[in-house]
């Protein structure tokens, strides 16, 4: 439970408009150059737009071997041939 003055992380999902507020979500993303961070989710993927099988497979194998404990990433199309590094 939510306790009254307790801090909480939210991430504001639309700006506010008129005399509506902002909306915010929960489930924090942290987009990068190579990667999407979202430390809230364990989901682990690989870009659409990435459409060679051998690189989609070798991302994600980079990923499920530095992602320790699972956390939620999603390699962008910027991370094609780029090294475990």
């Amino acid at each position: 439970m939510v306790q009254e003055g307790q801090e909480i992380l939210v991430q504001v999902a639309r700006e506010p408009l008129g005399s509506k507020g902002a909306r915010i979500t929960s489930h924090d993303t942290l987009p990068g150059r190579y990667l999407v961070y979202m430390p809230t989710e364990s989901h682990v993927g690989v870009s659409r737009k990435i459409e060679s099988e051998a690189e989609r497979s070798r991302l994600k194998q980079i990923i499920e071997e530095v992602n320790t404990p699972r956390e939620g990433v999603i390699v962008r199309t910027a991370g094609i041939g780029r090294s475990k590094a």
